[in-house]
């Protein structure tokens, strides 16, 4: 489902879309680029750990992204993510 689909022409930014019984705000979309083969990016949502949580019934998170303004900012971005999951799901 796409942004067009839920919204049309509408801008999707910080409309509220309702998952199970959640209600969410958009924060951002995709968009496709032409000619782009990276079919992933069709079925990807980004959602909070806690919603995750949620909608999972208590699942685990299996993949985490980090993306750094630098190179060098990489090291110290992967360790705040690292220490927040520590946080959010001690013993996990």
């Amino acid at each position: 489902m796409t942004a067009r689909d839920l919204f049309g022409t509408e801008n999707p930014i910080g409309q509220p879309v309702r998952f199970k019984n959640t209600t969410v705000i958009v924060f951002g979309v995709f968009t496709m680029e032409k000619f782009s083969l990276d079919f992933l990016n069709m079925e990807r949502a980004y959602i909070p750990i806690r919603f995750w949580k949620e909608l999972s019934g208590g699942g685990n998170v299996e993949t985490l992204e980090v993306s750094a303004v630098s190179k060098a900012a990489l090291k110290p971005a992967m360790k705040q993510a690292k220490d927040f999951l520590i946080r959010k799901a001690p013993g996990a």
